[in-house]
């Protein structure tokens, strides 16, 4: 039996390896994220300055 303790790590460890596959993702330019809202349906790039 798996302890409660293990389960979360194993979940938190799953998410973080997630994120920093989309920052790779990211930096290589493999996707891009846009700004927007449902309201409007044209989009901008991010700014590189609001990453950092």
């Amino acid at each position: 039996m798996k302890s409660t303790l293990f389960t979360d790590f194993d979940k938190r460890a799953q998410e973080v390896r997630r994120y920093f596959l989309l920052l790779k993702n990211l930096e290589k330019g493999s996707i891009k994220l846009s700004m927007g809202n449902a309201n409007n349906t044209k989009t901008k790039l991010i700014n590189k300055e609001y990453l950092k």
